[in-house]
């Protein structure tokens, strides 16, 4: 008898250890699926932030573009611009020229004409 009750001390406790394994195996892959899940939501959350940013470079390399069209259209254009030297020679002869003490040909008419009649009433 003190053999199965040595057997039956020992069944006991390699039940108890059994019992006890289960619970942290169980505790164990309870972890493993919070810590799965979490990292799950993680990466949700990692690919959405993704997609904005390539939206957002997206957008900026339209408008690159853009700038990039309407330099390439400055430069081309650049030779058909007048320089600061043709700037400057213009000024000068705009200057020499003075076109605002310039008459129209209807006021030099009317000036000749109003000398004219003076002209003959003085004489």
């Amino acid at each position: 008898m003190a053999e199965t009750d040595a057997i039956a001390s020992l069944l006991n406790e390699f039940g108890m250890k059994l019992v006890n394994f289960e619970e942290r195996l169980k505790l164990l892959s309870d972890k493993l699926n919070a810590i799965n899940n979490s990292f799950i939501l993680h990466q949700e959350r990692v690919e959405e932030s993704l997609n904005k940013i390539k939206q957002e470079i997206d957008k900026i390399k339209d408008k690159l573009n853009v700038i990039s069209e309407r330099v390439n259209y400055l430069l081309n254009e650049m030779p058909s611009l007048l320089r600061r030297e043709e700037i400057k020679h213009i000024e000068r002869f705009i200057e020499l020229w003075q076109p605002v003490q310039f008459a129209r040909l209807s006021d030099v008419e009317e000036i000749v004409e109003k000398k004219l009649k003076q002209l003959k009433q003085n004489n």
